[in-house]
């Protein structure tokens, strides 16, 4: 085993533009493992500059034509490097992330999801660990205004929007997040349902939250969002393809029946949603003798 500052030299060499694609996901995967594994040894403060420095350049410079292995793995080791850092040593990455790389909102977000993704991977003192936890729930409303910007925005590109929903859904399932907090990301992403793959997931992310049943308001207003406006959208869509059917060719049947799979899990993901949380709607009803929620 190598020490850390080895690790990062040899890493440094391997994530030249001009290796090969293999040998530049290799030095990204020693950096990220270096950082995870032997973060607490490092004391060199040039040393830790230098490897900020590196991935951020790295990735601003390179996202638009590196391998997409080799982009995961250094927003990764970024998200990794953020989340040992703070306080002391990066005690904003969020802002700092947000303010350089306001030009480039799509690499801003995956980096944001994987700080997300990477905390229950991250390896560092519990004392440090619920620091940092706090500190990633203060910047919450941060990122929800990232995201909700991208989401509502009706020229926003396939890519972009694909990264805004993967963003929501890795802070959604960050242990300890307020869920009230994020109905302003998720009302316009919930509005939207032509990704029905990505609806579904964030559905079932959102069901699981330990906290849904007993947030009585945001229950209400989830339902009565989906009832009204995706439920209506999503049975006109079901209409539109069973009138299809009859026309469907052999060449195009596989497709059509991709999509039916598609609304499936849907329609799945929206009564597991409905499940979670009708049923202690209604015993609240019962208690509170009240008629609004039944209404």
């Amino acid at each position: 085993l190598f020490a850390a500052e080895d690790g990062f030299k040899i890493s440094f060499a391997l994530l030249d533009f001009e290796q090969p694609t293999a040998v530049q996901h290799f030095g990204a995967c020693i950096f990220y493992d270096t950082i995870r594994e032997r973060w607490e040894t490092i004391t060199d403060k040039n040393l830790i500059a230098k490897v900020k420095e590196t991935l951020m350049e790295k990735l601003a410079l390179g996202a638009p034509f590196l391998n997409q292995s080799v982009t995961n793995k250094l927003t990764s080791s970024l998200a990794m490097f953020a989340l040992c850092s703070m306080p002391d040593i990066w005690p904003e990455p969020i802002h700092d992330l947000a303010t350089t790389w306001s030009d480039q909102p799509e690499l801003l977000l995956r980096v944001l999801a994987e700080l997300a993704a990477e905390f229950v991977r991250v390896q560092i003192p519990l004392t440090q660990r619920s620091v940092v936890k706090s500190c990633l729930h203060r910047k919450a409303e941060d990122v929800i205004r990232i995201i909700n910007l991208i989401l509502c925005d009706k020229d926003a590109t396939p890519s972009l929007r694909n990264a805004a929903v993967e963003c929501l859904e890795q802070w959604l399932r960050l242990p300890g997040i307020d869920l009230a907090q994020w109905q302003p990301a998720l009302l316009p992403f919930l509005g939207n349902p032509s990704d029905r793959a990505a609806l579904a997931r964030i559905l079932n992310v959102v069901s699981a939250h330990p906290d849904l049943p007993f947030i009585e308001n945001l229950a209400v207003d989830l339902n009565t969002f989906l009832a009204s406006i995706t439920c209506s959208v999503i049975m006109e869509q079901l209409r539109m393809l069973s009138k299809q059917h009859s026309e469907i060719s052999e060449e195009s049947r596989a497709g059509y029946i991709a999509e039916l799979e598609e609304y499936g899990l849907l329609v799945a993901a929206l009564a597991e949603f409905v499940e979670v949380t009708i049923s202690p709607l209604l015993m609240g009803c019962v208690e509170k003798r009240s008629t609004e929620v039944l209404r």
